[in-house]
């Protein structure tokens, strides 16, 4: 599975980011939450804010390899074959075989939503 990592912070993750070399950090599965964060200084009260956090991975700007590196994120190639061989073969475990196919979607919504936001900064 390719390495994936964690965004954290006050402010929502971006659909991507530039890391230069023909690479791209693509932000994804995104959540939100809120929580306490506690006063610095004694006259201050603590605070409530929205916290975002979101899982990225670094990859080529390009519509498969970001399919393939969120995918990844989650499944290596032993687990989809087997997935997928098992599925065929009618013996597999119809929910995960859903979860795959659902992660699978949220990859190509992914991928396509970075083309989209790449190409405004194209134009």
């Amino acid at each position: 599975m390719n390495p994936v990592e964690l965004y954290r912070g006050y402010a929502p993750a971006p659909v991507y980011s530039e890391l230069g070399d023909n690479l791209i950090k693509v932000y994804f599965n995104q959540e939100s939450a809120t929580v306490t964060v506690p006063a610095m200084e004694e006259d201050q009260k603590d605070e409530k804010k929205t916290e975002y956090t979101a899982w990225h991975v670094d990859v080529a700007p390009e519509y498969r390899k970001i399919i393939s590196g969120i995918v990844r994120s989650k499944y290596s190639q032993d687990d989809v074959e087997a997935i997928l061989c098992n599925h065929a073969e009618g013996r597999g475990d119809e929910e995960e075989y859903n979860a795959f196919v659902a992660w699978r979607e949220e990859a190509r919504n992914v991928a396509t939503k970075v083309l989209e936001e790449l190409a405004k900064v194209v134009k």
